[in-house]
């Protein structure tokens, strides 16, 4: 009984009065030996509830004013080098002992990369150049603004340098990167091994080279966790996409084709995200000071040599890698100290 609502008890009151006379004094001389149930029930609301709850008391204690430290922008360290392991000393001191020039590393075609990221930063240029023309430089005077408010032409000033700024961004992210990184054995009386790394620039620019010592160039991170990542994740896009042999034969050309588009559509955003991100890269320094990116989807340059440094790297595991900070494809530690032979 409980459970019923307010409106139950008019409603059963009105009902008494509607019977016949006789049964009318039945249910009186009932009422009178039993009580109501409607009458016997307890009804809650919500303002029985505020009533019994205990008042809110605020606190007497004062807020206390909390002050937050503004970050401070720290400045570049340079690595301590750390000793190589024994088995990492006998790579370099086979590479140095090698009478021709070894290839570490080779960077992907970056043809494709190059188009996409030079096309969007002169698109963006354009529309920067177009909004200072037409918004801005035509808008300055206040008889041309045809009851313009005269924050307009500045509001688009600002967009105009806005996408001036995403343009120069899109424009940096080839320049820099890595092409190939070999390893250079210094003949003499005491062997040693030098790094030639080759380093894109702008375009219509020849390609600048570096010959370092491998105490000389540290990584900021690991690369060998990313090229692995990598290199599984485009591995199951690619077998995804493959022709399956149970594809209908009247089908099939247009299976092709939306693999195609869908492949097209797929670079576009690895390079979208490579341009805009800086996904995909690992940056170097070079005698703490100059700073480049290796792209971890290139691949050690095989050359046909007796001895491949690849063959020592491969039975370890990723983890192991990624502890030991040594790329599982260039051999190039994350901080070196090499002693010359």
């Amino acid at each position: 009984m409980a459970t019923c609502f307010r409106g139950a008890v008019p409603f059963a009151r009105h009902l008494a009065f509607q019977l016949p006379p006789g049964l009318r004094a039945a249910t009186l001389e009932n009422r009178t030996t039993q009580p109501n149930p409607f009458a016997a029930a307890r009804f809650f609301s919500s303002t029985s509830f505020r009533t019994a709850s205990t008042k809110y008391k605020p606190s007497t204690t004062a807020p206390t004013s909390s002050t937050i430290k503004a970050a401070t922008a720290k400045a570049y360290q340079a690595k301590a080098g750390v000793p190589l392991k024994p088995w990492e000393r006998d790579v370099l001191h086979k590479l140095a002992s090698k009478g021709a020039e070894t290839v570490l590393y080779a960077a992907p075609k970056q043809n494709g990369f190059r188009i996409v990221c030079y096309t969007a930063a002169f698109a963006c240029f354009g529309a920067a150049a177009s909004s200072y023309k037409f918004f801005f430089e035509d808008f300055k005077d206040e008889k041309d603004r045809n009851g313009l408010a005269s924050w307009v032409p500045l509001a688009f000033g600002v967009i105009a340098v806005f996408w001036a700024c995403i343009g120069t961004w899109l424009a940096a992210a080839p320049v820099g990167v890595v092409r190939s990184i070999s390893a250079v054995p210094k003949l003499g009386p005491q062997r040693s091994l030098a790094l030639r790394i080759e380093v894109m620039r702008l375009p219509f620019m020849k390609d600048k080279v570096y010959y370092v010592s491998p105490p000389d160039v540290t990584a900021d991170g690991s690369i060998a966790a990313t090229t692995v990542e990598y290199a599984v994740a485009r591995q199951g896009v690619i077998d995804a996409k493959k022709p399956r042999p149970d594809d209908p034969v009247m089908l099939k050309p247009f299976l092709a084709l939306g693999r195609l588009v869908s492949r097209s559509f797929y670079t576009l955003m690895i390079y979208t995200k490579m341009s805009v991100m800086r996904e995909g890269f690992v940056k170097i320094r070079i005698n703490n000071g100059i700073a480049a990116k290796i792209d971890c989807a290139g691949e050690l340059a095989m050359g046909g040599h007796g001895e491949q440094p690849v063959s020592i790297a491969s039975p370890v595991s990723t983890d192991d890698l990624s502890a030991r900070s040594i790329d599982q494809n260039t051999l190039m530690p994350t901080s070196w100290t090499f002693d010359p032979l």
